[in-house]
């Protein structure tokens, strides 16, 4: 993802599509798209610590203790 710069200098892409969604007062858009970037965030985070726990075998987890 390119984070921010999307929502400023792209376009096209989910950020461009909220901002200009923005502009022409589209709230539904503009909740999906955030909805979106939300869910591909969580999913990349499961699947990124899926992968270190698979790859990462020498680490010590952190429990929270």
């Amino acid at each position: 993802m390119r984070g921010g710069v999307e929502l400023i200098a792209a376009s096209s892409g989910v950020g461009y599509l909220i901002m200009d969604a923005r502009q022409l007062s589209q709230t539904d858009i503009v909740l999906v798209g955030m909805i979106t970037i939300g869910a591909m965030g969580k999913l990349l985070d499961a699947l990124l610590k899926r992968l270190e726990r698979r790859l990462v075998t020498w680490k010590t987890t952190f429990a929270g203790h």
